[in-house]
């Protein structure tokens, strides 16, 4: 019997947890949403690794885990939508219940070379991805045929696969760089960033553009860069709405002017005083006109941010209660700023929050206010100190 655990216990700490990680990215491209189920199969190993070899929580943590569902409980009798809130209460104890336990035994996961699991996982997302874009492979669109699904969008495809990418790429490259494996990142960073800068998705172009220089600050600044991302990610928590409210809206209504050239004579710029000749030039005339590239899935976002962070003014303390984000906002309708006329159908987004906010900060300040925020806060505080007794260990 302790054989028989022995080897339940290694292969639940061992080879499922490198299996899951390693299938994160392809995961992600191959079939969006993916990525989510495999992180809640962590999750389960990790709470049957528990059940078959009990071992102390820890009592911070436990404290911090009881104030969270006590929150979430009380939200119902201050909910916008109290039938809402009774349906995702259970389940959003399960995964705070899910996160407590995988902090407290990640200590217990062995995997070894991550590195290069992780960086063969990437390598194989980053080649298909490139299959598809360059010599239109359509693996995925294939897949997701076979499947009896179909991509909503041109960008459909892509999108997700290129923003995992983008998230892991600074942590693999810098383990990779650590243990001299110099060809391979090189390899690794200028296939996977092809495939993003190729792709149809902004927000992955900006997000590899961090991502480079986040791989840079953990590699020459070692541990210490957990303690300053730490540090950043509790003052965005604590400062996110307000933050949002002062830049997004300036964000969002950037305009860009083109310069137009056509023939004239002295009649027209006489009708059209917007039109100047061109010095120099005989017959030419010129002006400017604001101009905007078509809607982006990166512009949505902002205007879904700016949407909420309006709306958490209205229940800063205590929220609209757990899961009633998506009921926000629904006769709410979002235009991106200068659309063209032609494209005008394709600028107008009806409901300000689709399923969620795209910004699980804001979600935490719009369904549990202040109070949940400061939980957040003190979650993070926990991961850190956690993580530093990791690492002296």
């Amino acid at each position: 019997m302790i054989l028989i655990k022995q080897f339940k216990n290694h292969y639940l700490t061992h080879y499922i947890p490198a299996a899951i990680i390693a299938l994160i990215a392809p995961m992600g491209y191959l079939a969006p949403l993916g990525e989510w189920l495999l992180m809640a199969f962590l999750s389960l190993t990790l709470l049957l690794n528990f059940m078959i070899n009990p071992y102390k929580l820890n009592s911070y943590g436990l404290i911090l885990f009881c104030a969270a569902c006590g929150l979430i409980f009380c939200s119902i009798f201050w909910s916008i939508s109290p039938a809402r809130t009774a349906e995702v209460m259970l389940p959003k104890t399960g995964i705070l219940f899910a996160i407590l336990v995988a902090i407290t035994a990640s200590s217990n996961i062995k995997i070894k070379n991550i590195h290069i699991n992780l960086g063969i996982s990437l390598m194989f997302t980053a080649v298909i991805v490139f299959l598809d874009l360059i010599l239109n492979a359509e693996i995925r669109s294939n897949l997701t045929q076979i499947a009896g699904d179909e991509p909503t969008s041109s960008s459909g495809n892509y999108s997700r696969g290129l923003l995992i990418m983008t998230i892991l790429l600074p942590l693999v490259l810098s383990a990779l760089l650590n243990k001299k494996f110099f060809i391979f990142a090189t390899v690794l960073f200028l296939l996977a960033s092809f495939s993003i800068l190729l792709g149809p998705n902004s927000t992955a172009k900006i997000t590899l553009v961090l991502s480079v220089v986040v791989a840079f600050i953990i590699y020459f600044l070692g541990p210490k860069s957990f303690l300053i991302s730490s540090i950043i990610m509790i003052f965005w928590i604590i400062s996110a709405p307000y933050l949002i409210q002062k830049t997004i809206p300036h964000l969002v209504n950037i305009e860009k002017h083109a310069v137009i050239y056509r023939t004239c004579d002295t009649e027209f710029t006489l009708k059209h005083p917007e039109w100047k000749n061109v010095v120099g030039k005989n017959n030419y005339c010129e002006t400017t006109a604001p101009w905007q590239q078509k809607r982006s899935s990166l512009v949505h976002r902002l205007l879904i941010w700016d949407f909420v962070a309006k709306e958490v003014k209205k229940n800063i303390i205590l929220g609209k209660g757990i899961g009633t984000s998506r009921l926000i906002g629904q006769n709410h309708i979002l235009i991106i700023p200068q659309a063209e006329p032609d494209y005008l159908q394709n600028h107008i987004i009806r409901g300000a929050i689709p399923l969620h906010p795209h910004n699980n900060i804001l979600q935490i300040w719009l369904e549990l206010g202040a109070i949940g925020a400061i939980l957040y806060t003190v979650l993070w505080i926990f991961i850190l100190k956690f993580g530093n007794s990791l690492r002296k260990k």
